[in-house]
């Protein structure tokens, strides 16, 4: 089966289908709710036209019709309150059930495929104004394929396709029943009146649609201008320095006038769209019920018909309106929640091998790094050589600096040594105090400081601890932030709360609280990546400071950078330049050599 195939709506339809294998009672006790809520809705319009001839042909109330009357309408409530209520906790399983298993899914991946799905992403973008260019010159762009990104699917596609078995399938199903109902009712009712409205009504039906379809043209095209127009704001001011830099603030608004201007054109044409299919509907339905109304009245008057009868046909012939607009929405409505439920599957289905926890890493001896022919590749990327037969050494307490220009290889070499890079490694062996670094499987006691240093929304200790909450305390929390001069933490301390993702901290304050969790527990290695980022002079020497501590604890440091000043913190640098070692010396070495080029 090819992965088109596997992933066709077919496939997805049949999967979504599959979920209520597990909600059997659930399911019956909503089934049984609404049966019941079925049957007063289509006994409702019978009903009230009883109640009319009964009040207009006798003197005293039938109470016997009244009492059955509030029977059924009681029913009706009843099977509807636990209908909804049997559905909503099946959707609330359900959405919660995958929603763990997307999540499950999301974290068993391996970064390097997280972050191969975010050079795509960025690819797409890319093509979409390729798309654009193409749409301009008349040739059509193909579809892009890219998967959505795993939020989008945790907070759109996984509840769209719960509501879809729970709440749009129900809906299809309740108006179709109530379409065929009241088709069967009508046709009891007054064969010759259904008929006479079977010849008005196609008319109608046909009008209203070649006007919609008008009115999702012209929707289209407005809501195409709107984007453009959004996409132009979002681009220029998130380059806002390069436009000031420039001077073009006048020429940019004119562009973007100009694409305002054409969505307003547009924009009336839209609505004269939409003037016109809501005028014509309205008239002609108040036309066509009308007519029959007033054909009514004339069977009425020659006692074909009770007053009670064309009651309950007006009311019948709302219903079958309603329900066939509810058919069509709810069809539209399905097939788009299946459609969304394949990035659902895709997600699940695309997890790693491994799980989400892998296995027991094995203790470092010591700080010792022994990097051998490493030839790395990213997965997908063509085969291009982020490393090509890359070779350095460190000895335990030694700190070694990693330099080159940006995209020489640089921070690959981190993530390989932590073991988050492995998939794409095609050659060559890695080494930490004595461990080779394999299979995905990192080494105990090796930390690492990102560049771009995560938080979630926690205390000052729970993120400084992230993940070693069971092996450390508060105690050692205190001792690395004292490393760190982490007075600044503000009030409430080491309890005070970052936000999410760490949005109440400045830069300086989310590196320096990095630098912290990297000293916990004092790691055998620990390896910076870009450590200067955000940092004034003085938060530098907290930097230095950091280094220094590590190396007397006889951690081996390795440091990744191109400031000056922290390089020159290092006992050796290793230079990295197309994925090869270019040079191995001394700080000053370097820095001569990157000043003469």
């Amino acid at each position: 089966m090819s992965f088109d195939d596997k992933y066709s709506y077919k496939h997805n339809r049949k999967r979504l289908l599959n979920l209520c294998r597990g909600e059997f009672w659930g399911l019956s006790a909503a089934f049984v709710s609404f049966f019941l809520s079925t049957y007063a809705n289509a006994s409702l319009p019978s009903m009230l036209g009883k109640l009319l001839d009964s009040s207009s042909k006798s003197s005293s109330p039938d109470n016997k019709l009244r009492a059955k009357a509030g029977f059924i309408f009681i029913l009706g409530g009843l099977g509807s309150m636990t209908r909804t209520l049997c559905l909503g906790r099946i959707e609330g399983r359900l959405r919660g059930s995958l929603l763990k298993k997307v999540m499950q899914a999301t974290l068993s991946k391996d970064v390097e495929t997280i972050k191969q799905h975010v050079a795509v992403v960025e690819d797409e973008k890319e093509g979409e104004k390729k798309e654009e260019e193409k749409k301009k010159k008349g040739s059509k762009a193909p579809a892009a394929s890219t998967d959505p990104s795993p939020s989008y699917i945790l907070s759109t596609s996984v509840p769209s396709t719960t509501k879809t078995l729970t709440s749009t399938l129900p809906s299809y199903v309740r108006s179709l029943s109530g379409t065929f109902n009241a088709t069967y009712k009508l046709l009891n009712i007054s064969p010759s009146l259904t008929l006479y409205a079977g010849i008005l009504v196609p008319a109608v039906g046909v009008g209203s649609v070649v006007l919609s379809k008008i009115k999702g043209k012209q929707r289209k095209k407005r809501e195409a201008l709107e984007q453009r127009a959004e996409d132009i704001a979002t681009e220029r001011i998130a380059n806002i320095k390069l436009v000031k830099a420039a001077g073009t603030e006048d020429k940019e608004l004119s562009v973007y006038q100009s694409a305002v201007d054409a969505g307003t054109a547009i924009s009336t044409a839209a609505s004269l769209a939409d003037g016109i299919f809501l005028g014509f509907l309205f008239t002609s339905t108040a036309l066509t019920l009308s007519l029959v109304l007033s054909k009514g009245g004339d069977l009425v008057r020659t006692g074909k018909m009770t007053q009670g009868d064309l009651t309950s046909y007006a009311t019948y012939t709302f219903l079958l309106g309603a329900g066939a607009a509810g058919v069509a929405k709810a069809r539209g409505e399905f097939k788009d929640g299946v459609e969304a439920s394949g990035d659902v599957w895709r997600a699940i289905d695309g997890g790693g091998e491994g799980g989400v926890k892998g296995g027991e890493e094995e203790e470092a001896k010591d700080g010792r790094i022994e990097v051998e022919g490493l030839t790395y590749s990213y997965p997908g990327g063509n085969g291009r050589k982020v490393l090509d037969g890359m070779d350095f050494k460190a000895g335990a307490g030694e700190v070694v600096g990693i330099v080159g220009k940006n995209g020489s290889g640089k921070s690959t070499v981190a993530m390989v040594l932590k073991g988050l890079y492995h998939r794409g490694v095609q050659g060559g062996k890695v080494k930490v105090g004595g461990v080779e670094v394999k299979g995905g499987k990192g080494v105990k006691g090796v930390n690492v400081v990102m560049q771009e240093v995560g938080f979630v929304d926690g205390t000052v200790t729970e993120n400084v601890l992230y993940g070693r909450e069971d092996e450390f305390g508060e105690e050692e929390c205190r001792r690395v932030l004292k490393v760190v001069k982490g007075d600044f933490v503000g009030e409430g301390g080491s309890e005070g709360r970052v936000g999410i993702n760490g949005c109440k901290l400045s830069g300086g304050q989310r590196q320096r609280l990095g630098l912290a969790r990297g000293l916990v527990g004092k790691p055998k290695v620990l390896i910076l990546d870009e450590p200067d980022t955000y940092l004034d002079k003085d938060s530098k020497e907290i930097v230095k400071g950091c280094v220094e501590r590590a190396r007397k604890e006889g951690t081996t440091v390795v440091i990744i950078s191109h400031d000056a000043d922290t390089v020159r913190m290092c006992d050796r640098v290793v230079g990295i330049d197309g994925g090869k070692k270019v040079y191995d010396g001394n700080a000053e070495g370097w820095i001569e050599k990157m000043e003469r080029e």
